[in-house]
C-alpha cells in the first residue's frame, strides 16, 4: 500500500477547504442579494396597496358625504380627488415600473462586485470568468421558486396559506423571471467570451447549452392567472422560449459532433426536441441512445409511449416486447398508450 506523504495530505486539505470557504462566501452572497431582491419588490406592492387603499377610502369617503351633503360643488370635489388619485397612481407605476427594472440591473451589478471583492476575481482570466458566470447561476437558483413564500403568516392565520401564497405568485412571478432572465443572460455572455477563446472546450458547451435549456424554462412555465394574459405577451414569451430552446439545441449538436456516443448529449436533444414539440427528432434521439443503450427501461417507455402517441403502432409493440423481458409492470403501463393518438 502506497505511503501518503504529509505535504499531499495538507494540500488537499487546504483545497477543500478554500472550495469551502469559496461555496459558504458565494452561498453568502446570492441569499444577500435574494432578501434584497425580496425587499425591492415587496415595496412595490406596498405602494400599490397603499393607492387602492387610499382610492377605496376616498370612494367610501364620498358615498358618506353624498349620504348627507347632496350639493353637486361637495361631489364634485371628491369625485375629482377619486379621479386624480387614480391619475397620479398610474403615471406614478408607470415611473416606478421603469425604476424597477434600473433596481433589478443595479442589484445584479452590486452582486457581482461583490462576488469580484470577496473571492479576488480579476477580469481577462478564464477561470475567474467561469466563477463569475456560475456565481450568476446560482443567483438564479436562489430566485427560482419563490414567488409564493414572500409572505408568511402568523400561526393562527394560517388557514389563508394558500391564498397569500396565491397573491405572492400573482405579484412576483413577472418580476422574478425578469431578473432571473437577466442574470442567466449575463451568465451566457460569459460563457459565449469564453468559447471564443477556448472553441473546442466540451465542457464550455455543455453548460452554455444547461443555461439555454433553463432559461427557456422560465418562458416555457404558464404565469398565474395565465388567461388574463394577452395576446401580444403570449406571442413574445412563445418567440422567447422557441429562440432560447433552438439555442440549446444548436450546442448539443456542436456537442454530438464532438462526442456522438455519449447518451447524455442525445438524451439533452430529445428533452429540448420534446419542448419544441418536434416528435420526429425526439423519437430519432431516443432509438440513438437505445443504441447506445439497449438495457435503458426509461428510455424505452419513453420511445414506446411516442410511437404510440404518433400512431406508430408496429414499433410501439415491438417496444412493448422487448420492455416486457424487463420489467413487465411498466410494460402494462406503456400498453395503455396504445389507440392514444395526439
Amino acid at each position: 500500500m502506497p505511503t501518503e506523504f504529509p505535504e499531499n495530505t495538507d494540500q488537499r486539505q487546504s483545497e477543500t477547504n478554500h472550495r469551502k470557504s469559496y461555496t459558504e462566501t458565494l452561498d453568502r452572497l446570492a441569499t444577500a442579494s435574494a432578501l434584497h431582491f425580496s425587499k425591492i419588490i415587496r415595496s412595490y406592492v406596498y405602494f400599490n396597496c397603499s393607492a387602492i387603499a387610499a382610492i377605496f377610502l376616498e370612494i367610501l369617503a364620498f358615498f358618506i358625504f353624498l349620504a348627507f351633503f347632496s350639493t353637486s360643488i361637495g361631489v364634485t370635489l371628491a369625485l375629482s380627488l377619486i379621479f386624480l388619485t387614480v391619475f397620479s397612481h398610474n403615471i406614478i407605476k408607470l415611473y416606478l415600473q421603469n425604476k424597477k427594472i434600473e433596481h433589478f440591473d443595479s442589484l445584479l451589478h452590486g452582486f457581482l462586485e461583490g462576488c469580484r471583492q470577496a473571492l479576488e476575481l480579476q477580469d481577462g482570466i478564464l477561470e475567474h470568468i467561469i466563477i463569475l458566470a456560475n456565481a450568476s447561476i446560482h443567483l438564479s437558483e436562489k430566485l427560482e421558486g419563490q414567488a409564493p413564500h414572500y409572505y408568511r403568516l402568523p400561526s393562527r392565520l394560517l388557514f389563508l396559506r394558500n391564498s397569500a401564497e396565491n397573491f405572492s405568485t400573482y405579484w412576483h412571478w413577472n418580476d422574478i423571471n425578469i431578473m432571473r432572465e437577466k442574470i442567466l443572460s449575463f451568465a451566457g455572455q460569459k460563457y459565449i467570451e469564453i468559447i471564443r477563446e477556448e472553441p473546442t472546450n466540451l465542457e464550455l458547451h455543455a453548460a452554455l447549452a444547461n443555461i439555454y435549456v433553463t432559461s427557456s424554462t422560465i418562458y416555457q412555465n404558464q404565469p398565474p392567472l395565465s388567461v388574463m394574459e394577452n395576446k401580444q405577451a403570449q406571442k413574445i414569451r412563445t418567440a422567447n422560449f422557441s429562440k432560447t430552446s433552438q439555442k440549446a439545441i444548436e450546442e448539443f449538436k456542436i456537442l454530438c459532433e464532438y462526442a456522438p456516443d455519449d447518451p447524455w448529449v442525445h438524451a439533452q436533444l430529445a428533452y429540448s426536441y420534446h419542448d419544441l414539440q418536434m416528435p420526429k427528432k425526439e423519437m430519432a434521439e431516443l432509438e440513438i441512445i437505445l443504441r447506445l443503450v439497449p438495457d435503458d427501461i426509461d428510455t424505452m417507455f419513453q420511445l414506446g409511449s411516442l410511437y404510440f402517441r404518433q400512431g406508430l403502432n408496429a414499433r410501439g409493440l415491438q417496444v412493448y416486447e422487448s420492455i416486457k423481458k424487463l420489467d413487465y409492470e411498466r410494460a402494462n403501463k406503456l400498453i395503455h398508450y396504445y389507440g392514444n393518438i395526439n
